[in-house]
């Protein structure tokens, strides 16, 4: 070692950081090298250690600096660094392996993400888009990864179908085999759970499917295929009724067809197609070409094998046969043995041929005898079917002689069968001007507009089955009169003019959702663009945004895809912003999360508690983030934070049991209470003391529950308006009992002044006279006074004074209540209201509210002396309604 070495130090370990800075960053001193982890983590200055970690390459030893660093930009930077190295694409890099392991240990989202798109190694990012479950990143991955197992891997995780609708939109000139694999999911899935749309769509094709194998040729559509079966099973119970028995009736043709083949033995037996000519059989291999080859009668006997292999008439299949035979024995015997065989193939072929000529034949006949007894027994529909199945026969029979007399036979009927069509043209044109009348009726009728399409387009179906249930195959086109058919056009354009309007404004409507998408999503790239956006909005943007985009259905089919693409661009950049505010909330709350670990070494327990406190508080203010992500990292939060507050529990629940406690008693009160108010009216005023009571033991309790209190105030106002109603009752019966005996005392003093106060009149008046358990002072000397009646021989003389009080006392009531006295009185009245209001004025008059004035007024009413019969009901009346109107307004 050179004595320098002892003496000066390298530039790596010089006292200047601007010295050592340099040498970490350039110099390739081994010893330099090998301390470079342990530079990285005991150099003081911060400079040094970011130089040093700029050349580690070891993600072991960065991660471990990383975690003993305090230094929070430090920790950033080499977290950073331990990225870039992950994602590095450069040769200088740490082994797969160790970024490998890497990956597996992190559980950040945003370094996932980095990892799945900029990895160079397909295995890491294979591994890193397992651990990501969020599903507009899988979309995208799904879309532009460059390698196809990753592509698949990413659609494969995607659960959301408004991602994989995307991923099927964008794949599908990109990646054909995937886009029809992620149809086919996506379509299975929906039809899984019950997707109405969906699951309309494929019965519909089923039920196309299956109706084109109705039509086949009955050899070639047997049964219903397994699979129509297998897909049909797993959406019946979702499909709608009318698809239902569409394809119930599909299935019946089809099966129907299967038995009616199954009744034929003979055709299936022969194993060959009935419908087949002879003609479309294979061809009989002639004898060997090269035998004979230089003899004419050879070849002359080959051409009349070829053309007899093409003959269709069996007849003269027959004959030409027969003359081949005798042609046969002319030939010399080398090629003889070859042709014979020839001619044996085409026997049997010919033998089976005229088998399968039988039988169609046969059911030719068959059909032919239920084709003549529909048409006798009147059977339009039933005879037209027969009738096309035998013709359908025509092209393998055409050349048979009895098929030209069945041919024939038809003909003569064609009369019967144009006669019956006559008879159901008359019959269906009754069914025309019935539907005419409906059709007419419907603008009138209260039908919502799309009934109204729906019924039109009803009535046009049915009117365009009449039309085809009078046609005959192979006859001129046969419709109905113009006339009608030109007032049913007429009506069905009357009735769709009475849903226009609706209509008209229904494309108003979408017009305006359409414009209302694409409002949204101009503001939606607005708020995206601005540098600090209105986070709050932007959320309710996209989400305002996701709702247009599952609600597209609602709008015009020609603006949806319009639509969509703007709201998908915009949801595109919104989404793009608020991931990165997301990463800035996260690193915060990854802050928060690393203070709080640090709390378990304060020893202050209560200061622990207010710090918990502190970061709880914000955490809030840091923002939220969506739903999964911030449930992981609560999770994380509340770990070192619930033992400081397990020492509070026996604490709260001492809380717990003492608003219990609290709340027995409240609710106590309110239960007497109820039990008081379950008594009846008269007994309200005996409980009056205890009510009160409750009231002051509210009073006692300290922070009362607000909706307790409440239900005892409702029961206290329904206790005090039971109570003052109860006692205006008593009030009015009491005055009514005032009234009642004021007009038995007039009723007994008018008979004793005019001499028929006779014993009978003084005991029916005493018996009506009204008793009470308690009277009032007034009723006292009413009683007196009644009782004085009674005993009296005669009253005393009218009194005029108790009439002009009478009178008096009814202007002062009619004054205080607003009613007009009579024109007699108007005198008496000005006089009166001048007097009462100098005597306002002096402060002679007693000041009192109008009800106590008037209920004095209507006590000396009552005492007043007697009056004459007629004077008394005149001011009885006037005063009754006078005091009513009083009382009436008081109570208002």
């Amino acid at each position: 070692m050179n004595w320098k070495q002892h003496i000066f130090k390298p530039d790596w370990q010089h006292r200047s950081a601007e010295r050592r800075v340099h040498a970490v960053t350039h110099s390739n001193d081994a010893e330099m090298m090998q301390a470079l982890p342990r530079i990285m983590v005991e150099d003081e200055e911060l400079s040094v250690r970011m130089a040093a970690a700029r050349r580690v390459l070891d993600l072991e030893a960065l991660d471990r600096a990383r975690q003993a660093s305090e230094d929070e930009s430090f920790r950033q930077f080499l977290q950073q660094r331990c990225e870039d190295l992950v994602c590095k694409t450069h040769s200088d890099r740490p082994s797969v392996a160790q970024r490998r392991a890497y990956i597996e240990a992190s559980g950040q989202r945003h370094f996932l993400e980095r990892v799945a798109c900029e990895a160079a190694e397909t295995e890491l990012r294979m591994l890193a888009l397992s651990r990501i479950d969020r599903q507009g990143f899988l979309g995208d991955r799904a879309i532009h990864d460059p390698d196809p197992n990753i592509r698949r891997k990413a659609a494969a995780a995607i659960s959301r179908h408004a991602t994989l609708k995307r991923v099927i939109d964008e794949t599908r000139t990109r990646d054909k085999a995937m886009h029809a694999a992620l149809l086919k999911r996506l379509k299975g899935e929906l039809l899984d759970a019950g997707d109405p749309q969906t699951v309309g769509e494929e019965a519909l094709d089923i039920c196309k499917q299956l109706e084109a194998h109705a039509v086949m040729h009955q050899h070639e559509s047997a049964t219903v295929p397994e699979n129509f079966a297998l897909r049909w099973q797993r959406i019946a119970e979702h499909v709608s009724k009318e698809l239902g028995m569409r394809h119930a009736r599909a299935v019946q043709r089809i099966e129907a067809q299967a038995e009616q083949e199954a009744a034929e033995p003979d055709a299936h037996d022969s194993g060959g197609d009935p419908d087949t000519p002879a003609a479309e059989e294979a061809p009989v291999e002639p004898a060997d070409p090269e035998a004979g080859l230089n003899d004419p009668r050879v070849a002359e006997f080959r051409a009349s094998l070829e053309q007899l292999s093409s003959l269709d008439d069996s007849q003269l299949r027959r004959d030409r046969l027969a003359a081949v035979n005798k042609q046969l024995a002319s030939l010399p015997s080398e090629s003889r043995a070859e042709f014979e065989k020839a001619i044996k193939a085409l026997d049997q072929r010919f033998q089976k041929f005229s088998e399968q000529t039988e039988a169609q034949i046969s059911k030719a006949a068959t059909l032919f005898e239920q084709y003549r007894k529909e048409l006798e027994d009147g059977a339009l529909h039933k005879a037209l079917e027969l009738r096309q199945q035998i013709r359908s026969m025509a092209g393998s029979l055409k050349n048979d002689k009895r098929w030209k007399s069945l041919n024939q036979q038809m003909t003569g009927l064609h009369g019967r069968l144009k006669e019956l069509r006559d008879w159901q043209h008359w019959s269906n044109d009754k069914v025309r001007k019935d539907l005419v009348k409906q059709m007419e009726l419907l603008p009138r009728a209260d039908l919502h507009p799309d009934a109204l399409l729906s019924r039109i387009h009803t009535l046009q179906e049915r009117w365009k089955e009449l039309e085809r249930s009078e046609q005959i195959p192979g006859d001129p086109h046969f419709a109905a009169a113009p006339w009608i058919w030109r007032k049913f056009q007429a009506a069905g354009n009357a009735a769709f003019e009475a849903a226009k309007p609706f209509l008209d404004k229904r494309s108003e409507i979408q017009e305006k959702r359409v414009q209302s998408a694409l409002d949204l999503a101009g503001k939606l790239r607005e708020l995206a663009a601005v540098e600090q956006p209105d986070w709050v909005e932007l959320r309710k943007g996209m989400n305002g945004a996701r709702a247009q985009l599952r609600e597209l259905d609602a709008l015009p089919h020609k603006s949806r895809k319009k639509a969509a693409n703007a709201l998908r661009k915009a949801l595109s950049s919104a989404n793009e912003r608020m991931q990165q505010h997301y990463e800035v909330i996260e690193k915060e709350k990854r802050k928060l999360i690393r203070i709080a670990e640090q709390l378990v070494h304060v020893e202050d327990r209560k200061e622990a508690i207010d710090q918990a406190k502190r970061l709880q508080a914000d955490w809030k203010r840091a923002g939220a983030l969506w739903r999964g992500r911030e449930n992981a990292l609560w999770k994380e939060f509340r770990k070192p934070l619930d033992p400081l507050f397990e020492g509070l529990a026996e604490e709260q629940q001492a809380r717990k049991q003492e608003f219990k406690a609290r709340l027995d008693q409240q609710n106590e009160l309110v239960r007497e209470m109820a039990a008081l108010l379950e008594s009846d009216d008269s007994s309200l005023e005996e409980h009056q003391g205890r009510v009160q009571g409750l009231t002051d033991q509210w009073k006692d309790i300290e922070r009362p529950d607000r909706k307790t209190r409440a239900r005892f105030d409702d029961q206290l106002e329904d206790y005090g308006r039971r109570l003052k109603a109860h006692q205006a009752q008593l009030e009015q019966q009491q005055r009514q009992r005032w009234w009642d005996k004021a007009a038995l005392l007039h009723e007994l003093e008018s008979a004793l002044l005019e001499g028929i106060a006779d014993a009978k009149t003084r005991e029916q008046l005493k018996k009506r006279w009204p008793r009470e358990q308690a009277p009032s002072e007034l009723d006292e000397i009413l009683d007196q006074r009644f009782k004085k009646a009674l005993g009296a021989e005669q009253a005393a003389e009218y009194d005029e004074q108790s009439s002009y009080a009478a009178r008096m006392l009814c202007i002062q009531l009619e004054f205080l209540s607003g009613v007009p006295s009579p024109e007699s009185d108007r005198e008496a009245r000005m006089k009166y209201q001048v007097e009462r209001l100098s005597q306002s004025m002096t402060g002679e008059l007693e000041r009192q509210s109008a009800v106590q004035e008037a209920l004095r007024a209507e006590r000396e009413w009552l005492t007043l002396g007697v009056l004459k019969p007629a004077e008394y009901d005149q001011y009885r009346q006037r005063i009754r309604a006078a005091l009513d109107q009083i009382l009436e307004i008081n109570d208002d």
